[in-house]
């Protein structure tokens, strides 16, 4: 009812879990775009691939936490570029 007005949801990670990425696919059935918040951290390959992941569920955004070092947002941004 909402995607109207709203345009992006917020999907976290406690409602990623329980619902996988049915969730997404519902949300954007109803014309509305994802906002993947799952905070990706980890070793530069694994992070790009879930990027890539993501891209390919079509949300709109996802997020990474910058801690996880610049080699692992700049792969990440190189691989998703490619989807």
């Amino acid at each position: 009812r909402l995607a109207r007005e709203v345009g992006v949801f917020k999907v976290g990670k406690q409602l990623f879990l329980s619902g996988g990425p049915e969730v997404v696919r519902m949300i954007q059935r109803h014309g509305a775009d994802v906002f993947l918040d799952l905070k990706f951290h980890d070793i530069p390959y694994t992070v790009a691939r879930a990027g890539i992941e993501a891209a390919r569920l079509g949300v709109r955004f996802f997020d990474l936490h910058a801690s996880g070092s610049f080699e692992m947002m700049e792969r990440t941004q190189i691989e998703v570029a490619r989807v």
